[in-house]
């Protein structure tokens, strides 16, 4: 499964070892996953965790094997967190809701870069080829901090109005 951040509304992407991200442009993923794809999973485990751009599923930083595994029946937990300033991406998972204090796994990446534009969606994706996976998503919210560039004050009416008057005066001015 991934949590994905793409650029298009209703793109999915390729089936099986693709888990529904193959193939997406102009994205970043998150992958939690759990089956072993011989020939792509550079972890040589089933259960990891990687980071994914544009579409491609060989991740560009990953866990090893993780203990327990994801599929071990358990209710899992996640928290992605990206600071812009930094441009920093971090991920955390548990099998408890207590947020771990150390991400898993970060990246630097800029995703003005990535995504090429700021308006995105995102989601999950999912997918499974000849072996079955259950992916359920109990719970989630997105939450932005995002905090821009405090509007300039408009100036006030008496500022105006002095400049008026100064204009009024110099014109007067040249005019005599």
């Amino acid at each position: 499964m991934t949590f994905t951040i793409q650029t298009v509304s209703d793109t999915a992407g390729g089936i099986g070892q693709g888990i529904g991200y193959a193939g997406i442009g102009n994205s970043l993923a998150i992958e939690f996953d759990t089956y072993f794809n011989v020939g792509l999973d550079e972890t040589g485990g089933s259960n990891h965790v990687g980071i994914d751009l544009n579409g491609s599923v060989d991740s560009v930083v990953s866990t090893g094997e993780l203990s327990p595994n994801f599929d071990n029946g358990n209710v899992w937990y996640a928290w992605v967190d990206y600071n812009g300033l930094t441009d920093t991406l971090e991920a955390r998972w548990s099998d408890t809701n207590n947020r771990p204090s150390s991400a898993g796994l970060s990246l630097i990446v800029d995703l003005t870069t990535v995504l090429q534009t700021p308006n995105v969606f995102v989601g999950f994706t999912s997918a499974t080829g000849s072996g079955y996976g259950n992916h359920d998503i109990l719970a989630w919210q997105f939450n932005d901090t995002f905090a821009p560039i405090g509007a300039v004050p408009e100036p006030g009416v008496l500022g105006l109005m002095g400049i008026g008057f100064l204009a009024a005066v110099r014109m007067r001015r040249k005019t005599q």
